[in-house]
Formats: structure tokens, sequence, C-alpha cells
């Protein structure tokens, strides 16, 4: 029984292992090109938007 829980305490240490590499790939595509990211973002943004207006007038 003990050897379970044992097992179990390490099977929770994993996910936050699994979090840290993903922070660097996501922070690695912002500093090569952050104004492509943020015209990007505005550009979806102002999709959405456009589709809500004709939607509405419609």
């Amino acid at each position: 029984m003990p050897k379970a829980t044992a097992s179990s305490d390490a099977i929770t240490i994993p996910p936050p292992a699994t979090t840290s590499p993903q922070a660097p790939q996501a922070q690695a595509p912002a500093p090569r090109a952050p104004a492509a990211v943020l015209i990007g973002g505005v550009v979806v943004v102002a999709a959405i938007l456009a589709v809500i207006a004709a939607m509405m007038s419609a």
C-alpha cells in the first residue's frame, strides 16, 4: 500500500515538469516577432467584431 502512494506521488510530480517546458516554447516565438503576434491578434479581434456587427445588422 505505501508503494502505491509513492507511485501516485511520483505521478503528481511530472505535471509541473511538463508545464515548465511549455513556458519556454510560448516565450520563444514572442521575442522573434512580437509585432507580428500583436498585429495578428488585432486582425483576429477585428474580424470577429466585423462578423458580430454583420450578424447584428442582418
